[in-house]
């Protein structure tokens, strides 16, 4: 368990800032661009509250009102990571009922009470969370250690049926059998539990494609979480079959739309069309030139999640695309909303030539912050993936060359 309070200082200035200060950035009405400046402005007076309400609850020491306990009497030290903290608050407490002992000044003396009586409730708040994440961490390893993907292993093929046909009690005929597909992570961790042979993952389709001068793989649907959903957890290697796939698949995407004159990113999504009840239809939306199947359905229809995916790929790109969404209004009180419906059948009538999806599907959404923790933490969830001793005796099946004679896309960009 390694999350940290770290950036002390960051943290201090971020929580100071005044809501006059606030206040005074109040865009000109006469600007252009006023109404997106406010949008923004409400946006981060919205998560400064947050963060307060955070340190309140679990690190009111961190509250600008105790900074004099820090400058003064050099009572608060540097940030500790999470399972460290209810020793970091006895500590603390000790050297406030210290300084209380030793009379120091009126107002720090006020200062240090207030801040001890804190103190219990933010112990017992995160000794309670301490012990839910170690919960979850326990629940989750259980749940990979008892999960067999063995009887779905079709024998004659050694390949991952798609689905265990409960009324028939048998495996349904069909398999997942291309290497550009969502399911390679689970091949993965199947070979790395011992659960089916390594042989499994070169009978996995390897199909080759060109798009915009870059060599990759077709995938069932041309979506780009079939090329970028399992790199969530698992690194690219510069120079393999699995990086060039991603690479084209994502330049294949942005021409496609580039082409539609609509932002990119797209995959599995629910669409602006809605059932009798007020739901909204769910589809493989994807892109044709990287699809083996090619669904006849309505289109484009962009979903952010699949830009988030795309952020270890081509980050300049992918952030200049979710900077373009937000504009859209594509932005909601919890995050990206699930689409914009660019279908002209549905969309075509409206003044902006789309309609925004508004909804949020949880696993979407975690796709989404597990790709923002590896793009602004170093890959974090990728090298806790990579430090566990089954998957370092497999990753080597990651690591596959392209055909000879195929050449580099180039260097990747890892410019934000």
């Amino acid at each position: 368990m390694e999350t940290a309070l770290h950036r002390h200082d960051s943290l201090h200035y971020l929580l100071d800032i005044p809501e006059a200060v606030l206040k005074d950035l109040q865009p000109s009405p006469a600007s252009s661009k006023s109404s997106e400046a406010l949008w923004l402005l409400e946006h981060a007076k919205e998560r400064i509250r947050q963060v307060c309400r955070v340190a309140q609850l679990y690190a009111p020491w961190l509250l600008p009102e105790y900074s004099g306990l820090k400058n003064d009497l050099a009572i608060l030290g540097d940030a500790v990571v999470l399972e460290q903290m209810p020793s970091f608050i006895d500590r603390l407490a000790i050297k406030l009922r210290a300084a209380l002992d030793s009379a120091v000044p009126g107002e720090l003396s006020k200062l240090c009470g207030e801040l001890l009586e804190l103190l219990p409730e933010s112990r017992s708040r995160t000794v309670r969370l301490i012990e839910d994440l170690k919960k979850i961490a326990d629940l989750s390893s259980k749940l990979v250690d008892e999960m067999d993907f063995g009887f779905l292993l079709n024998p004659g093929r050694n390949l991952l049926s798609v689905a265990y046909e409960v009324g028939h009690e048998h495996n349904h005929p069909a398999c997942y059998d291309l290497l550009a597909s969502e399911a390679r992570i689970a091949y993965f961790v199947a070979i790395a539990k011992d659960d089916i042979p390594q042989d499994s993952w070169f009978q996995l389709g390897r199909p080759p494609m060109a798009d915009q001068g870059t060599p990759g793989l077709l995938s069932w649907t041309g979506t780009m979480f079939e090329y970028l959903m399992p790199a969530l957890w698992t690194h690219l290697y510069p120079n393999t079959l699995l990086e060039r796939a991603a690479e084209a698949a994502v330049r294949s995407q942005r021409a496609y739309a580039s082409h539609k004159k609509v932002p990119w990113g797209i995959s599995e999504s629910a669409s602006s069309q809605m059932d009798s009840s007020g739901n909204y239809f769910y589809f493989a939306f994807g892109v044709p030139q990287l699809a083996i199947h090619k669904p006849e359905q309505d289109g484009p229809v962009i979903s952010p999640y699949s830009t988030f995916l795309a952020l270890d790929t081509d980050p300049d790109a992918a952030i200049r695309n979710l900077r373009n969404l937000r504009r859209k209004r594509g932005v909601g009180a919890y995050g990206y909303y699930e689409s914009l419906d660019f279908s002209p059948s549905r969309a075509g009538s409206r003044s902006r030539g789309f309609e925004v999806v508004r909804c949020w599907m949880a696993h979407h959404q975690g796709m989404s912050l597990l790709a923002m923790a590896n793009f602004l933490r170093d890959e974090v969830i990728k090298n806790w993936f990579h430090s566990h001793p089954r998957v370092q005796a497999t990753e080597l099946l990651l690591q596959e060359k392209p055909a000879a004679g195929v050449t580099s896309a180039g260097p990747r960009s890892n410019a934000a």
